[in-house]
């Protein structure tokens, strides 16, 4: 389309004897010619390529510019007769006999005009033929060949509808033709002939002008028309827009009042959390505390029998046992100890009160790239446990001397391996019910475990590090 334009604009200006500015015109037109031709189906363009090629040599051929007109018509007709364009191929042919003319090669002229008269006849172009003996009368001075050049366009005329701006450029070459040669009479004929033609063209034109008017106000009520519904669209699309932004906020606004609820939940079950084990810390820990004492005194006292003695150390044990697990219980509850390390710390110290009156060698070895690392109280609890049955367990069967707890973090993994000297595991129900808690609780927390007898046991937990 911007093709089309700048070439109608071109041709204007050329009409207009406007050169400069049809060869810009003519030029970006071959510049922004379509490489590709359209979709039939959505676009039709209305010039081909040899148009603007030919309109461009019709230019230089004003501008006297033989050679450049001339290789300029030549790719117009090669191209017509690539695509078989029936009207490129007599127009460019009509061209090359015009650069000839202006040449003064009149035997070259008449050849091409010739064979655009040719193709003008087998494709039926009578205007073309009608301004190729115009142009074969241009260059002839002998009566008779004018005269019959003359009434063979008349004919012409006769018998095919011929547009009235292509009759008057025949008569007009006609009328200086014969001015040249001094025929008076036909010369009055061909003036007569001009005059009605402008007079019809004049009458048309006006009739041309009020249809174009007619059309360009139905045009302009089209347009405002589609800039109306245009706007109508594109206030639909603003009203979309700010309904889904409003949308967008009120569901951010839900999101975030959901957090902030979800927020107030969890901080209300962290403080409950820590108000139990407060509570469990300050009443039932210094009552077992107390339990503690009294039987650690009947344990002791000179006047207790043998019997009392022993209920009392079993009660002991056992107030031991449940303290150790209320300290666990309540430090699994407190979301402070939520950090590898204070996990690392607490099993530390729990391995070493247990090991400190047992004639076994205990090693500790922590290798941990974040100390910080977030476990919270189920999983601390568990793991906690899982070592403490292993531990227990490596007292009561390994018969080893040495133990060695290796505490292990990498960017994937937590670990912890617990190694002795012992026997190993010398059967399948070695660590009976024990075994069954830890491979529960290790599943429980998404973790694994690996046992194997080496030179003594080998246990190995492995948690995933998220």
């Amino acid at each position: 389309i911007m093709s089309d334009a700048y070439l109608f604009i071109g041709i204007n200006n050329f009409e207009m004897n406007q050169l400069p500015a049809a060869e810009s015109a003519l030029y970006a037109a071959k510049r922004v010619f379509p490489a590709q031709p359209g979709n039939p189906k959505r676009i039709r363009y209305l010039v081909r390529e040899e148009h603007v090629f030919n309109n461009i040599a019709q230019l230089k051929l004003a501008q006297r510019q033989y050679d450049s007109a001339f290789w300029y018509v030549s790719k117009a007709y090669n191209y017509a007769v690539s695509v078989s364009s029936t009207r490129g191929i007599p127009n460019t042919l009509q061209t090359k006999g015009r650069i000839f003319m202006a040449r003064n090669q009149r035997d070259s002229a008449r050849f091409y005009l010739q064979r655009s008269n040719d193709a003008a006849i087998r494709y039926n172009f009578p205007d073309i033929l009608l301004i190729n003996h115009g142009y074969l009368m241009e260059f002839s001075r002998d009566r008779e060949e004018l005269a019959r050049l003359y009434n063979t366009g008349l004919r012409i005329i006769g018998r095919k509808k011929i547009n009235l701006t292509f009759q008057k450029m025949f008569f007009s070459i006609a009328l200086s033709a014969f001015k040249g040669i001094g025929e008076s009479q036909t010369v009055m004929e061909l003036q007569d002939r001009i005059i009605a033609i402008d007079k019809e063209t004049s009458y048309t034109g006006n009739l041309h002008i009020q249809q174009i008017s007619n059309q360009y106000v139905r045009n302009e009520n089209k347009i405002m028309a589609l800039q109306v519904r245009e706007l109508n669209r594109q206030r639909n699309i603003v009203l979309l827009q700010l309904f889904a932004a409003l949308m967008c906020v009120l569901l951010l606004v839900m999101v975030i009042l959901a957090f902030r609820r979800k927020n107030r939940l969890q901080r209300a079950l962290l403080e409950q959390k820590n108000d139990i084990s407060q509570d469990l810390h300050d009443d039932i820990g210094s009552g077992l505390s107390s339990i503690l004492i009294h039987a650690d005194l009947l344990r002791k006292a000179t006047d207790s029998s043998a019997r009392d003695k022993a209920t009392a150390a079993r009660i002991e044990s056992t107030a031991l046992e449940i303290s150790l697990r209320l300290h666990t219980f309540i430090w699994s509850l407190n979301n402070q100890n939520d950090t590898i390390q204070d996990f690392c710390e607490y099993v530390k110290q729990y391995a070493f009160r247990l090991f400190e009156s047992v004639p076994m060698q205990l090693n500790y070895v922590q290798e941990v790239t974040d100390l910080h690392y977030a476990l919270n109280g189920k999983i601390r609890k568990n793991l906690f446990y899982c070592v403490k049955e292993i531990l227990n367990n490596a007292l009561k069967h390994s018969k080893a001397d040495a133990l060695t707890i290796e505490m292990h973090q990498d960017r994937k993994h937590f670990s912890i391996t617990v190694t002795d000297n012992g026997v190993g595991l010398q059967q399948q129900n070695a660590f009976g019910n024990g075994l069954n808690n830890i491979k529960r609780r290790i599943d429980n927390i998404g973790g694994e475990i690996a046992i194997e007898t080496s030179g003594g046991l080998i246990v190995r937990l492995s948690l995933p590090v998220r």
